[in-house]
């Protein structure tokens, strides 16, 4: 009965320490999310912009940016003053805020230690009300005006409204054309997406970002680069305009499957086990 207890307990102890363990979570949460504030116009957002609405994204895929710029869209100040309110992180710019406990303000500061909280690992969102994963952020509850970045690829909010998961899935998957198959649209001219850098040109420092692809579906433009859309999911409707037919929301909130077949494996292996010992103890 003993060895039967010591098994036991080894079984469960093993299977712990993979519950456990960071490769299981990574599967699950691999995006860094951050909330960024700037302004068109700020000399010290001009050297910051350009890293981490350009150059940060290039080099880590998993990194998410809620940006609030609040000259262009004056009411996103509102939101700097309720951040200070819940993160008590100030209201001056350029300032980025991973968590109550890792903010940074200023140019130099963030240039200095940004890519260390990057490279720390997976980050939830920092939200007013709570931190969630990207995973469970729902974009259309995000306040006032945000611009979500990710990769070579960007999400303007203009309006109230649309399809959470289909957004996330438009911020994440290889396939653009495949997320937008029977979803309704207007395909338009990509607009530059101005940064600080724009009014100094003395500084040399990008003052745009361009994209050579850009959609509006409901109160929101999404942008991105590289392949455009392909097949047949824009033919034009009967007011001439390019919109498919919508055959409903899409849902980008499945379980991933590599983290449950995982550990499906692993109490396959633990059953199996005991039924051994229990055959071999009681034949």
């Amino acid at each position: 009965m003993s060895i039967m207890k010591s098994i036991i307990a080894i079984s469960v102890a093993v299977l712990l320490i993979v519950l456990a363990s960071p490769q299981v979570y990574a599967q699950a949460e691999k995006n860094v999310c951050a909330v960024y504030f700037t302004y068109v116009g700020c000399p010290h957002c001009a050297k910051t912009d350009p890293v981490i609405l350009h150059d940060l994204l290039e080099r880590y895929p998993d990194l998410v940016v809620i940006e609030y710029e609040f000259v262009l869209e004056p009411d996103n100040s509102y939101v700097l003053y309720d951040y200070n309110s819940v993160y008590n992180c100030g209201t001056g710019v350029p300032l980025m805020i991973f968590s109550k406990e890792r903010n940074i303000a200023g140019d130099t500061p963030i240039l200095q230690a940004v890519e260390g909280m990057i490279g720390a690992g997976p980050n939830g969102c920092p939200l007013l009300n709570s931190t969630v994963t990207f995973k469970d952020l729902d974009i259309t509850k995000l306040p006032k005006k945000p611009k979500i970045w990710t990769k070579d690829r960007i999400l303007i909010k203009s309006g109230e409204g649309g399809d959470n998961g289909l957004l996330k899935e438009l911020l994440t998957t290889e396939d653009i054309s495949a997320a937008l198959e029977g979803v309704e649209f207007e395909a338009t001219e990509p607009e530059e997406v101005l940064l600080s850098g724009v009014r100094f040109p003395q500084l040399q420092v990008r003052g745009s970002v361009k994209f050579e692809h850009a959609i509006r579906l409901d109160g929101w433009t999404f942008q991105w680069n590289g392949e455009g859309i392909q097949g047949n999911n824009n033919v034009p409707n009967n007011n001439g305009n390019n919109n498919p037919v919508n055959d409903g929301p899409s849902n980008n909130n499945s379980p991933q499957l590599p983290v449950y077949v995982s550990l499906a494996a692993i109490a396959l292996v633990i059953f199996v086990l005991f039924l051994l010992i229990y055959i071999v103890k009681f034949r």
